[in-house]
């Protein structure tokens, strides 16, 4: 079967029909995760995912909001303790399919790391992987994770 996904304006394959506005809000939605990964900011990560949502890191499987952000807690503690830094890097989504309220994704994803102090020396990535994202829309919270698979 032919892959008929076209480029969208702000970056982006489409196999699927989506409003631009919604678009926008559901890259907003990945941008902020990676934020959240890296450590550039403190949004809750578990609030970025429907209450019973999924985060599937090769065979780490963590289920639930509060599962979810207790790891990235941890993961905080942890780089803090070992000066470790992460810089990930995704390619645009491409937008596999759409319903009114959810929309599935699939993009690649590297991942930079290293300890010390800035400016880290350059080195090849610490990772790479492919993820698979289901978003769901509701009124009060808008676009939020169903789930979100890393394989390699």
């Amino acid at each position: 079967m032919a892959c008929r996904a076209r480029w969208i304006s702000g970056g982006g394959f489409v196999s699927a029909r989506i409003d631009p506005d919604e678009w926008h809000q559901i890259s907003q939605l990945l941008a902020r995760y990676w934020a959240r990964a890296d450590g550039l900011c403190s949004e809750s990560a578990g609030e970025m995912f429907v209450e019973h949502g999924e985060l599937v890191l090769g065979q780490l499987r963590l289920e639930g909001r509060a599962h979810i952000e207790r790891f990235f807690i941890e993961r905080d503690a942890t780089h803090a303790a070992q000066s470790r830094i992460t810089r990930h890097f995704s390619s645009p989504p491409w937008v596999v399919s759409t319903s009114d309220d959810r929309v599935e994704l699939r993009s690649t994803v590297m991942v930079f790391a290293g300890c010390g102090a800035w400016p880290l020396p350059m080195s090849l990535p610490a990772g790479v992987a492919d993820f698979h994202d289901i978003c769901e829309r509701d009124a009060v919270h808008g676009w939020r994770f169903r789930s979100r698979r890393a394989t390699s």
